[in-house]
């Protein structure tokens, strides 16, 4: 009876290695056609890591990654590489449904610089892989020969994908983050195939300092959980020296926001209630929140980041998006040890990213306005309006808009709860398109409806008694209690 079983298991095992092996080489033919410039250089034998960087006007910063990277510890040269992709798209941005002229103008003049930025981006690192640093020093300033100089001595292996010149580029569908990101992961699984290997590939940004033991603690992480097919690591935000017109009010008051949200998530993870970004999948008994993944610190095992298909080309949410298709092939994780530092900054790079963030906190900040967010105190409730307003809507087809409108003023009345009237004027917008037909949909109508300022949103959460008992300790809980402390009042 053993011996059948176990035979029964290699077998099993077998087919799912050639299902995977299938998959491999499916999105390597959909991704990397013969048309596509390949990198030359074959991957050492050692290799256990592929680094993928996506880059868009990031001439200023991209010798920060590669800094670093060229001081790790724990690890030999050989067993890891970087693969820095220089992106932009073929034509210039299209504006976005209800995006503001001033954030529009903003990625507008990002595209335009980026277009010359990205050209002296590809020339210096083509340079550092094949000129002295004579040859590559004029014009640079003492910090950045500095850092040429540590990468050249250090044997670090990097290698450029150019999608950034003329007749390069990727698509217009294609040429944003994820595109990027997804055109170095391609890469990265056909080099791993190539030497027979599931290696690890990691993801991450151009404006990134790792830490000494990335590499090292990367590779621990995978040997210690082989089960684990993806992780999240640790990020922490470093101001700009130069941060050119945005306060360094906005700047906290942002990262405020941010650290605020970590521990919005967690309590509607205790309220059961899906977020953005949240997979709804049990791992395991533990009752472990899932992590959701951010580009600028997130892993996979190479053969499974082909299966799911990559990262999805968007030209924002496309880290979450990317945690969500492993998580639903397999287990992620979050793994504190692997840790960043990434560059709170200005920038107008990504549609949704952290620097579009800070835009759009620093113009509401100059007009004189507040930060809002989602209320805390309607968490526990969602489960009961989506029901309420599921039934209204089913029950009352001709006068749908009136119904709920009444339903969800009344609860919210009895609650205690402020809402605004103007929000809830907008059901009509929700029922001609659909959105109501969701939880997500009906979510997003509660949350615009109940905004509130970003320091009444945080008074209320740290006083919340289930956020308390499991949080407290915790180091969200006291990095939102600091900052909160350091800048109440300005929020």
């Amino acid at each position: 009876m053993e011996m059948e079983r176990d035979r029964t298991e290699f077998f099993s095992k077998i087919a799912e290695e050639a299902e995977l092996k299938g998959s491999v080489k499916k999105y390597i033919d959909l991704y990397l056609p013969p048309s596509e410039d390949r990198i030359p250089e074959k991957m050492s034998d050692s290799c256990q890591v592929a680094l993928v960087i996506p880059a868009y006007g990031e001439r200023k910063y991209i010798l920060r990654p590669l800094g670093s990277l060229a001081e790790q510890v724990g690890t030999s040269p050989d067993e890891f590489e970087v693969i820095i992709v220089i992106n932009n798209p073929p034509s210039a941005p299209i504006k976005l449904e209800n995006e503001h002229d001033a954030i529009y103008k903003a990625r507008l003049q990002h595209y335009e610089t980026a277009l010359a930025d990205n050209q002296e981006t590809l020339n210096l690192l083509s340079g550092i892989k094949t000129l002295s640093e004579e040859e590559i020093s004029a014009g640079l300033s003492t910090t950045e020969i500095e850092e040429i100089h540590r990468i050249k001595e250090s044997g670090l292996i990097f290698h450029v994908i150019d999608k950034a010149s003329e007749g390069k580029t990727l698509s217009s569908e294609q040429a944003n983050v994820g595109g990027a990101r997804n055109r170095g992961v391609a890469e990265a699984v056909a080099r791993f195939a190539e030497i027979d290997r599931n290696g690890i590939i990691a993801q991450s940004d151009a404006d990134i300092r790792f830490e000494p033991d990335y590499v090292a603690s990367l590779i621990k992480q995978y040997q210690n959980h082989p089960d684990i097919i993806g992780f999240r690591g640790a990020v922490e935000l470093e101001s700009e020296v130069d941060s050119g017109t945005i306060s360094e009010s906005t700047k906290e008051t942002t990262r405020m926001k941010r650290l605020y949200k970590r521990l919005l998530n967690r309590y509607k993870d205790i309220q059961g209630i899906g977020y953005q970004g949240k997979i709804n999948q049990a791992q395991d008994d533990s009752g472990e929140s899932i992590p959701v993944f951010w580009g600028s610190n997130m892993s996979s095992r190479a053969f499974e980041a082909a299966k799911v298909g990559g990262v999805p080309m968007m030209g924002a949410g496309e880290d979450p998006a990317f945690g969500k298709r492993l998580a639903a092939i397999g287990k992620i994780g979050y793994a504190p040890d692997i840790r960043v530092a990434q560059l709170s900054r200005v920038s107008a790079r990504a549609e949704g990213g952290h620097g579009i963030g800070i835009l759009k906190a620093n113009r509401r900040l100059e007009r004189g306005l507040s930060i809002e967010v989602e209320n805390p105190l309607v968490i526990p409730h969602i489960n009961s309006l989506i029901e309420i307003i599921k039934e209204r809507l089913s029950s009352t087809k001709d006068s749908a808009q009136a119904s709920v409108i009444e339903a969800v003023q009344e609860f919210f009345g009895s609650h205690n709860i402020a809402f605004r009237e103007k929000r809830l004027a907008e059901l009509d917008d929700y029922l001609t398109s659909g959105n109501l037909i969701t939880d997500e949909g009906i979510q997003d109508l509660l949350r615009k409806a109940t905004k509130i300022t970003l320091g009444q949103a945080i008074k209320y959460i740290l006083e919340i008694p289930e956020i308390q008992a499991k949080f407290q300790a915790g180091i969200e809980y006291k990095d939102l209690v600091k900052a909160f402390q350091d800048i109440e009042g300005d929020v």
